[in-house]
């Protein structure tokens, strides 16, 4: 499961790698610039969160687990600017019997409603499919997140359920709409 080089996944107008203790920086500029953006969807942060320092530690933890093979943090970088316009994380991989691994993202407000999310869920789809050996992608979505939804609609996940009261965001248990995609059921 664990890859043997750092992928670098290119689409059309992205560029995605492994994100490190190196771009710490560039993500905490991009979170504190969407805060307002991005509070309403993530558990209630304190302030540290928006920290230079605290997004460094993080990034610890993650080359951590990316080495380990548990995780991979991509950035997606604008092709033409080279600038970090968002995230896309697959977590808790896990190899057989579950073959699995969560799917989550965000992105730059600036850059919404652009396709740049759905250019980068196909390219980290393909990539766990191919070459991380993945069978099954897993992604839970806040069922007013209307435009997550699509994004997942599109690329051929399917709405497995509700897991109710699954996350607590800003002090309230929020259901998220669960969705999957098989190996077998890509088309991209």
């Amino acid at each position: 499961m664990t890859p043997t080089r750092e992928p670098v996944l290119e689409g059309t107008r992205i560029i995605m790698r492994p994100l490190g203790v190196e771009d710490a920086r560039d993500v905490w500029e991009l979170l504190v610039r969407n805060r307002d953006f991005f509070i309403p969807t993530m558990p209630q942060p304190d302030d540290s969160y928006f920290t230079l320092e605290k997004q460094t530690e993080i990034l610890q933890r993650i080359e951590e687990e990316q080495k380990q093979g548990k995780r991979l943090q991509f950035g997606i970088f604008l092709r033409e600017e080279g600038t970090l316009a968002g995230c896309l994380m697959l977590a808790n991989i896990r190899g057989i019997p579950f073959s699995s691994c969560i799917l989550g993202y965000y992105l730059d407000e600036r850059q919404t409603g652009r396709g740049l999310v759905s250019e980068a869920v196909r390219l980290a789809c393909r990539y766990a499919f191919d070459e991380l050996g993945i069978h099954r992608i897993e992604a839970g979505v806040m069922p007013r997140n209307t435009a997550s939804v699509r994004v997942l609609e599109r690329a051929g996940f399917v709405r497995e359920g509700v897991a109710r009261k699954n996350i607590l965001i800003q002090g309230r248990w929020e259901d998220h709409l669960m969705f999957s995609l098989l190996k077998e059921e890509a088309n991209f």
